[in-house]
């Protein structure tokens, strides 16, 4: 039987399902939510590697969540993706069904402009306010943003690793108290 079980038995007998339900609800999840910003229009083989990318980077920001012992759940979306509302609501249920109050947006891109390589995390608070008939659900103010930005050169490229800015991010995180 799962420890957690256990607690959430123990939390309803004593303190009503209510104040179980909010014990689930621990501060200890986060959605990862990685996606892209360079679409191409005219290149469905750009897009693939932007997706192949950002899947990766997001992978190792669960990863980095995972061995600081947070549950965090991958939510990819290819850059394709433009409907903002349907990836908002898809968000928020997803925040529902696993009961995580935090969702870091991550991504790496090319920004053209500044020919910059740009790396970010942004973590925002969901929240969950319960109310008669249900619970209100909410992508909250950001509690975290961090951006990195390099030269958007092919040395740059070679030297540039997803895990070891995974691993940055997630331990600035930490670091401001990650929650």
């Amino acid at each position: 039987m799962k420890f957690a079980r256990i607690a959430a038995w123990a939390c309803a007998a004593v303190l009503g399902a209510q104040a179980a339900e909010a014990a689930a609800e621990g501060p200890d999840c986060v959605i990862v939510f990685s996606q892209g910003r360079s679409r191409s229009d005219t290149s469905p083989e750009a897009n693939a590697m932007w997706n192949r990318l950002n899947d990766a980077f997001g992978q190792r920001v669960v990863d980095e969540f995972a061995r600081g012992g947070r549950r965090a759940v991958p939510m990819p979306y290819p850059v394709e993706a433009d409907d903002a509302d349907r990836v908002t609501r898809e968000l928020v249920e997803g925040a529902t069904r696993e009961k995580c109050p935090l969702l870091a947006q991550v991504g790496m891109y090319a920004e053209q402009g500044t020919q910059s390589f740009v790396s970010f995390m942004s973590v925002r608070r969901i929240d969950f306010t319960r109310m008669p008939g249900g619970t209100k659900v909410r992508i909250g103010d950001q509690v975290f943003q961090r951006v990195q930005r390099d030269p958007l050169t092919r040395e740059t490229l070679d030297r540039l690793s997803a895990a070891d800015v995974a691993h940055n991010f997630v331990a600035s995180f930490a670091a401001q108290g990650g929650r």
